[in-house]
């Protein structure tokens, strides 16, 4: 699927009502922390206001990388070597992906698999590049 520009407005529009529920990053971070025990002990002692801030940044950054923007693919490159500290392995950002899109399903009251095909799509990139550094250790493992 190709992102065009109206794509680009529908997720950010579905993004705004999402988050104008007042719930949607409880209901994510709630079902990611829950996910697995791993998940749990990352996020022990987090300051989950803080997070949340900087989890609704990078959603808006993801759409700059889709939109090929100056600069962007080196700021998700550094949130991939953030990442790549905690040791989180490449399969725990599918179900971070999976439990955001859940959430969005809970919270934006016009959701549908249009909607969920383009937020996967705009994420996808972004977590492409956040699994390369995940991937690449794996291989190496081998």
């Amino acid at each position: 699927m190709s992102i065009s520009e109206q794509d680009l407005v529908n997720f950010h529009e579905s993004l705004d009502r999402a988050s104008s529920s007042g719930k949607f990053m409880d209901v994510f971070y709630d079902g990611f922390i829950a996910s697995s025990i791993d998940v749990e002990m990352i996020f022990k002692d987090t300051d989950m206001d803080r997070l949340k801030r900087k989890l609704k940044s990078s959603l808006h950054m993801m759409t700059m990388l889709v939109d090929n923007e100056p600069g962007t693919e080196m700021y998700v490159g550094h949130l991939a070597r953030v990442h790549d500290r905690y040791n989180i392995p490449a399969e725990m950002f599918n179900v971070w992906m999976d439990l955001l899109i859940e959430a969005v399903r809970v919270c934006d009251q016009e959701f549908d698999v249009r909607t969920e095909n383009i937020w996967r799509e705009v994420i996808g990139r972004g977590i492409a590049i956040m699994t390369q550094g995940a991937d690449a250790k794996v291989i190496e493992a081998v």
